[in-house]
């Protein structure tokens, strides 16, 4: 079954929303989501470089975050359904020492929003940075205007802890620079093992 949406509040039941690693096999996929939602991402993601939403593009992005997966400072991610992929998030800068955190970013096709399909991915990304890599913090920034982004995140526990001016080059600001609310949460049965 697909996550595209049928019924627009059929929500998506939890056990058939999944997190697994990135894969070069995702390219085809992922240029397809990247071109069908162009005008759904431009709310909240990047500026893409030229040839980003072409399996060629895709797949030299992949190569890219798994040369940081194997350098421990990202771990890239696809969001399925049903074993398909719909969307995509990473944890990325991550640091170690005193710092002990990472930065979340994450994207799903429009027939997948406001279905609990982001919702799911994030509290299973958070288990993963708070279990598996025991970091301490996990941020996450959002363009002040994408109030969908940022319920996914209060929903998920993050607090917001700021807003910083021109902070990211955004699609949504026509390229330029983009005011951020920024959020976090903190691990508060953080271990420190690493």
């Amino acid at each position: 079954m697909t996550a595209q949406r049928q019924d627009p509040h059929e929500r998506v039941a939890p056990e058939r929303i999944a997190l697994r690693l990135l894969l070069e096999e995702d390219a085809a996929r992922l240029a397809h989501l990247e071109t069908v939602n162009r005008e759904h991402l431009l709310t909240g993601a990047p500026v893409r470089p030229e040839g980003w939403a072409t399996e060629e593009g895709q797949r030299r992005m992949i190569r890219s975050l798994r040369t940081q997966l194997e350098a421990g400072s990202t771990v890239p991610l696809v969001i399925t359904v049903d074993d398909e992929v719909v969307g995509r998030l990473t944890l990325s800068g991550v640091l170690r020492g005193p710092a002990q955190w990472a930065s979340l970013g994450y994207w799903v096709d429009a027939g997948a929003t406001g279905r609990g399909v982001a919702s799911c991915a994030v509290r299973e990304a958070v288990d993963l940075a708070f279990g598996a890599l025991d970091l301490h913090r996990v941020e996450a920034s959002v363009a002040v205007g994408n109030e969908a982004s940022a319920r996914v995140l209060e929903r998920n526990g993050f607090t917001q802890i700021g807003l910083a001016p021109q902070y990211l080059r955004l699609g949504s600001a026509g390229g330029g620079w983009a005011d951020c609310r920024l959020f976090q949460r903190i691990n508060p049965a953080w271990r420190g093992k690493s």
